[in-house]
C-alpha cells in the first residue's frame, strides 16, 4: 500500500486517540486493483472502532458526485504533466462533527458519536506520505518515488497547508511549528518548504524509491 493523507488526531496518548485520515491511496487488499483511490479512514481506540472508506458504519456519505474509494484516473508523473485534488477537515461547531470536504465540495462527514468525547477538538494534525508492506519484502515507492528537492514537477507535494485557529481564521504554519518526521531516510524522506510561491503557497514534499528498507 502506499498512501499521502491529511490528518487529525485529539491524542494525549495512544490508548484514547481519535484519529480521522483523508487522502489517496493505491492498496490492492482494499480495492483489488494497483490504481489509485480517494479513501478515509477514522479509528476510536477507546471503543477500538473504526475502518477505512465505508468497510464499518461510520461516515455518512453526503455528496451524490464524489464518493468513497472511487478511483483516480488523472495521476501525476514524474516531469509532469501535475494533477492535484483539494481536501479539507473541518468541524461544524454546532454539532461538533468532522466535515470533509473534497475539490470544492462536500463529501459527507464523520459524527461526532463514532469517537469517544465525541472528538470535540484536535490537538494535533499533519500531512504525510504512508506506506505498508511485507516484512522481508520490497517496499513499494511513496509518491513519485523521488525524493523531495523542492521541486514540485519530481516530488510528491501538499500545497496551501493551512490550519483554522478557534476563531475560524485560516493561518499557514511556520516552519518552527512544523515537525518533520520520517522513519527511514534511506527510502523515504521528507520536506517542508514553508512559503513557496503565491500559487503553491506553503508546500510540503514527500516521497522516495522504497525498495529494500527492512522492517
Amino acid at each position: 500500500m502506499s498512501s499521502a493523507y491529511i490528518w487529525l488526531t485529539n491524542e494525549t496518548n495512544v490508548g484514547n486517540a481519535n484519529t480521522i485520515h483523508a487522502g489517496w491511496q493505491a492498496s490492492p487488499d482494499i480495492t483489488g486493483d494497483t490504481l489509485t483511490h480517494f479513501f478515509i479512514s477514522w479509528n476510536n481506540n477507546v471503543q477500538h472502532t473504526g475502518c477505512t472508506n465505508m468497510l464499518c458504519p461510520g461516515f455518512v456519505q453526503t455528496s451524490s458526485r464524489i464518493y468513497l474509494g472511487s478511483p483516480i484516473l488523472n495521476v501525476s508523473v514524474y516531469g509532469g504533466p501535475i494533477f492535484s485534488m483539494s481536501l479539507s477537515l473541518t468541524q461544524d461547531k454546532a454539532t461538533n462533527n468532522w466535515w470533509l470536504r473534497a475539490q470544492n465540495e462536500d463529501v459527507g462527514y464523520f459524527p461526532a458519536e463514532i469517537f469517544s468525547n465525541n472528538f470535540l477538538y484536535a490537538s494535533k494534525g499533519g500531512w504525510t506520505g504512508h506506506t505498508k508492506f511485507f516484512t522481508n519484502a520490497p517496499a513499494p515507492q511513496m509518491g513519485s518515488g523521488h525524493f523531495p528537492d523542492r521541486n514540485p514537477l519530481h516530488s510528491g507535494y501538499i500545497s496551501r497547508i493551512y490550519f483554522k485557529d478557534r476563531y475560524r481564521q485560516d493561518f499557514g504554519p511556520l516552519r518552527s511549528n512544523v515537525i518533520s518526521y520520517a522513519d527511514n531516510i534511506r527510502c523515504y524522506d521528507v520536506k517542508y518548504y514553508d512559503y513557496v510561491d503565491d500559487i503553491l503557497q506553503r508546500v510540503l514534499m514527500y516521497g522516495g524509491p522504497g525498495g529494500n528498507c527492512g522492517n
